[in-house]
């Protein structure tokens, strides 16, 4: 019978001491860096929060340039009532008459009768207009 052939390796192959320093030491630098991390964020959200107490508009230092954002200091009115004013304005123009261009004899009237003589008339376009737009097309 034969006997039976044994096989050989080196016992220092890898080094399991240094694999196991490496790792302790990559362990701790992780935790310094995740502790310095949270120390510098501690710092930061100080130093902001002491210089950032108020911004300068608050304060009354000085107000931003017009137009300003409705409802902060400085400004009269405050959305709800600029809406309802606005509303009102445009409901009023919608139901009346004037003129929007004396000279050029160019009025504006209601709504209602507006629709009622497109209606009646068809859609139309100025005369000039349908020159200029001719004159593109050539």
């Amino acid at each position: 019978m034969e006997k039976a052939k044994e096989h050989y390796h080196e016992r220092y192959d890898e080094n399991t001491k240094g694999i196991i320093k490496f790792g302790v030491a990559l362990i701790a630098a992780i935790v310094v860096i995740c502790l310095l991390a949270w120390g510098l964020f501690d710092i930061l959200k100080w130093v902001t929060a002491e210089e950032q107490t108020q911004p300068p508009l608050f304060r009354g230092e000085r107000l931003p340039p017009e137009p300003r954002l409705q409802g902060i200091p400085g400004h009269q009115n405050f959305p709800p009532e600029d809406i309802r004013e606005f509303r009102a304005k445009e409901k009023a123009e919608l139901n009346s008459y004037g003129w929007i261009d004396r000279q050029m004899g160019i009025v504006h009237i209601p709504i209602e009768e507006a629709k009622k003589l497109v209606l009646d008339r068809g859609l139309t376009a100025p005369a000039n207009t349908m020159q200029e737009t001719t004159r593109k097309k050539k």
